[in-house]
């Protein structure tokens, strides 16, 4: 009996540990923040997440309204709300929070921050409650294509699109796009875009420099804007990096048009008419040459060397500016001091910008 009874004692001790086992295991199953080495799954499980949980909300009044009075704000001038802030309005103002707190983390621990973009903001204003949301995932999508998987909320469940969601669909229809916000630093602010100018400085509209002057960039024009940024992800955010011909690198550039529209084959004019001042031609020590090299800035992927090579007449000048493996060449331009095109446009093929210059400070 004695034998018996310890048998019976064992085999509950080791049940006990085997449910407290099993616990466990399905405890950590449930934590995305667990699985370091199952990222794409943990990706696309906050990116659903996301899709699902914002088109549910979508069909509450409440939170439609929530969701287009932040983006009036254009905090960061484009039509977009961080979803961390919509999470703590909605909790401060309806009382409710979204499921998506395991979904943010997900992210933020990276530096990035998913946010909601409206395409066609201000002119699809008549349709806005009309009709059902659609929500499209731009999370790390692939950049050359143009139409996407749209979903809804309809009532019950997460439900496809019949049709794939393009441009022409946003602008006659509610578009809410999921996305990483291109525009805040690490920390979820917005990016500082210093200027270096006066609006009251007396710049000289003509075809040739004369003297040693500031060069300012006033207006910038992208050409063909979808080979560089898809509609999906709004305005473009544009670097110019300035090379002197003995390949100094005198100036690096942010330039944040407001909307999409205004640069989109158009002459967005920089910094309220102030234009923004670029370097200084200091003919001496830079000689007479600038190169500028133009990139549209998507801050993610890994960080890589890119090469900057043009010729002096039958020299070769070169150098490297650091990017990301996601930002996209817009292409460059040799300015020349004495090239007579001052108030003229220079052209990559991709930007399109016209400079002025300043007498000397």
């Amino acid at each position: 009996m004695k034998k018996v009874k310890y048998t019976l004692a064992t085999l509950m001790v080791a049940l006990v540990v085997a449910v407290v086992c099993v616990g466990c295991k399905k405890d950590e199953g449930t934590n995305m923040s667990q699985s370091p080495n199952n990222s794409e799954n943990e990706k696309s499980v906050a990116v659903n997440t996301l899709v699902q949980e914002i088109a549910k909300a979508s069909i509450n009044d409440d939170f439609r309204n929530l969701v287009y009075k932040s983006i009036s704000f254009r905090f960061d001038g484009d039509d977009d709300v961080l979803c961390k802030e919509l999470q703590k309005k909605n909790r401060e103002m309806n009382g409710e929070e979204l499921n998506i707190l395991e979904a943010l983390d997900y992210f933020q621990i990276q530096g990035r921050y998913p946010q909601i973009y409206i395409p066609f903001f201000e002119e699809n204003r008549d349709i806005r409650g009309t009709e059902n949301v659609i929500v499209v995932n731009a999370i790390d999508i692939n950049e050359s294509d143009q139409a996407f998987q749209g979903y809804f909320w309809n009532g019950e469940a997460l439900v496809p699109t019949d049709c794939l969601i393009d441009e022409e669909y946003a602008e006659n229809h509610e578009v809410w796009v999921i996305s990483i916000n291109e525009r805040v630093d690490e920390n979820g602010n917005p990016l500082t875009v210093f200027r270096n100018g006066d609006d009251d400085v007396s710049k000289e509209s003509k075809s040739a420099r004369s003297g040693t002057k500031n060069e300012y960039v006033m207006t910038i024009n992208c050409t063909n804007l979808s080979e560089i940024e898809s509609w999906i992800y709004g305005a473009p955010e544009i670097r110019c990096d300035c090379v002197s011909g003995n390949s100094a690198k005198i100036s690096s550039q942010f330039f944040y048009p407001d909307r999409r529209r205004d640069v989109d084959n158009r002459d967005w004019v920089v910094d309220c008419c102030g234009g923004r001042r670029m370097y200084y031609w200091n003919t001496t020590q830079h000689t007479k040459y600038v190169y500028f090299q133009w990139t549209e800035i998507d801050n993610s992927g890994s960080s890589i060397s890119f090469p900057i090579t043009f010729k002096v007449g039958v020299v070769s000048v070169g150098t490297t500016i650091t990017l990301k493996a996601d930002d996209r060449d817009a292409g460059g331009y040799l300015v020349y001091f004495d090239d007579n095109l001052v108030g003229h446009p220079y052209n990559t093929g991709l930007i399109k910008w016209v400079d002025d210059y300043a007498l000397d400070d």
